[in-house]
């Protein structure tokens, strides 16, 4: 009897165990059977995710920089703008820059990126700043402004080409895409309206780009430093200031100038105001306390025809290549103020 009991335990006991587990396998089965929606939907999650994932390492292998210029084109002798504004990716650290701004090739180089550059427009335009820096055969010379190597730029395979104004115009941009179709083409030139700002913004863009963030801080850090340090003795001696740009078209530099800035950021006097006279009328009647004049560097002050005997000592020469064909650019910025301060110190003396 009570074996049967046992045995009728055993037994109920067990069916309730094989039902168990036979309604876990259908739990299971459940589980593991997706229907086709699901398994799409599924295969779109994972896809999106995978996208996502895609943009992201992109995103962080680029930096997107504001191209903002115009494009002037010629046609029946008249002359139109194109404008430009718009973001281009750019990849970071690229190692294929064609550069064809002189004056940010010395940002470059202030930044130690001039491993970067594979292409610059040389001749005898390069400033003694960069001339050490750039004159070895590692930097092709891509022609001048006026004279692009068009097939040098090709051989080259850049992957971004800096353009200053003198290339914005629709023919040499068309050369410019014909010879690096894939290169993005960004305009670097700084603005006389803007000058000193830009130069520090291009400074802290190409931080970005390659990273140095850190380095390019401390150099905007510095150029402040000695703009203030400028600005602050220009004030002080309150100097009126005639610039003068000698050349075939000698002519007076006045606020509106690429050389405004010494008026708008560092406050020198401007005694160039509604002056529309010749540069010999203008002097005489203005009688500077100051004229700078931008020329060739051996300049001889008494050969130039609007100086007179009386005032050759009030002539200061700012060397051409620095202050007009290599200008906008951080190590010419730093040139132009350390020249402005040793002049001012000198007469303050």
């Amino acid at each position: 009897m009570k074996f049967r009991q046992v045995y009728m335990l055993l037994t109920v006991a067990t069916l309730l165990l094989l039902a168990a587990c036979n309604d876990q396998n259908q739990e299971n089965t459940a589980e593991e059977e997706t229907s086709p929606e699901e398994e799409s939907k599924t295969e779109e999650t994972n896809d999106a995710e995978e996208t996502t994932e895609v943009e992201e390492d992109t995103e962080s292998e680029t930096v997107a920089y504001h191209n903002d210029f115009s494009i002037k084109s010629e046609k029946d002798g008249k002359t139109t703008s194109t404008k430009i504004d718009h973001d281009v990716e750019l990849m970071k650290n690229s190692d294929r820059v064609v550069v064809l701004d002189l004056g940010v090739a010395s940002t470059m180089a202030a930044l130690d990126l001039e491993k970067n550059v594979v292409g610059i427009t040389k001749g005898e335009n390069l400033a003694p700043d960069i001339t050490d820096v750039y004159e070895g055969d590692s930097y092709k010379d891509v022609g001048d402004s006026n004279e692009l190597d068009f097939e040098a730029i090709k051989e080259l395979e850049p992957q971004v080409i800096m353009i200053s104004d003198q290339e914005a115009k629709s023919s040499t941009i068309r050369q410019l895409e014909d010879a690096a179709p894939n290169a993005e083409i960004i305009h670097v030139e700084a603005s006389s309206t803007s000058y000193l700002k830009d130069i520090k913004d291009m400074t802290v863009f190409l931080g970005q780009m390659y990273e140095v963030e850190d380095r390019a801080n401390n150099l905007v850090e510095e150029l402040d430093t000695l703009i203030e340090d400028v600005r602050s003795t220009a004030v002080e001696l309150d100097l009126s200031t005639l610039l003068v740009e000698e050349g075939e078209n000698t002519n007076i530099q006045g606020l509106s100038s690429p050389y405004g800035f010494i008026y708008s950021d560092l406050e020198f006097t401007d005694a160039s105001l509604n002056q529309e006279d010749d540069v010999n009328q203008v002097i005489n009647n203005v009688n500077p306390d100051l004229l700078l004049v931008v020329a060739e560097e051996n300049q001889d002050v008494n050969s130039l025809d609007f100086v007179t005997e009386d005032m050759s000592d009030k002539v200061k020469i700012l060397n051409e290549k620095t202050w007009k064909v290599n200008s906008g650019g951080y190590l010419s910025a730093l040139h132009q103020l350390t020249d402005l301060k040793e002049i001012l110190e000198s007469i303050s003396e």
